[in-house]
């Protein structure tokens, strides 16, 4: 597929009044300076029924090259996902998030690769992707079987900077749940099926705001 082929950024938001702003500003700030122009891109923004002023922080944003999509109630992290998907122009997908933990300086590497693969995933390093320890054991124990039964090396299951296939998004669309553990399956769907994924090493930063993770309960349902 050409490399240089439009991609559609997909932001699901949930509660992120305090850092969605900031975030697309520097978005679009390292899009413009550092994106080639060649490829064409549009941002959808999801907000999956917050509860705050997040819709209206998002509005001013909104321009030929930002949409805005709201659910009228919380469906969960992959359903966001799956309503940007849905809407995607372009043939590649590529997700963030809105809290600010994923650097936006990356997104232009992860785009770089994926003319050889089919997706190419932020692989989270440094202090910021410690994992509290109450979810350590049984996200390692997960990572250890997942990649077991891929036969693959994976160093982040549920990373959620990543770029894909739109086409592929839809294909697995039956399997993919609503909530966290959409990237972990879309993970394990792609390597099942045999597609190339590439893992990059990424910094990851502490959040704007409160998580909306519940260790235990989001660990065993990822």
């Amino acid at each position: 597929m050409d490399p240089h082929a439009g991609v559609t950024i997909v932001i699901p938001t949930y509660n992120e009044e305090r850092g969605a702003g900031p975030v697309l500003d520097e978005l679009l700030a390292t899009l413009d300076r550092q994106l080639d122009p060649a490829i064409a891109y549009e941002i959808i923004v999801v907000d999956d029924g917050s509860r705050d002023r997040t819709a209206e922080v998002l509005r001013p944003y909104v321009s030929d090259r930002l949409r805005l999509i709201s659910h009228p109630h919380n469906r969960g992290y992959g359903a966001a996902i799956k309503t940007g998907v849905l809407h995607a122009r372009h043939p590649w997908i590529l997700i963030t998030d809105a809290d600010g933990t994923y650097p936006n300086e990356h997104i232009i590497e992860l785009l770089a690769e994926r003319g050889r693969h089919e997706m190419v995933v932020g692989a989270r390093v440094g202090a910021g992707a410690a994992i509290p320890w109450l979810r350590r054991p049984p996200k390692y124990v997960l990572r250890v079987l997942a990649s077991y039964l891929s036969r693959q090396s994976i160093p982040d299951l549920n990373s959620g900077l990543r770029v894909f296939r739109r086409d592929l998004a839809a294909r697995f669309e039956n399997i993919l749940p609503d909530r966290f553990s959409y990237t972990t399956t879309i993970t394990l769907a792609m390597f099942s099926a045999g597609f190339h994924v590439k893992y990059l090493p990424i910094r990851y930063l502490k959040r704007s705001g409160k998580s909306k993770i519940r260790p235990i309960h989001d660990t065993l349902n990822s």
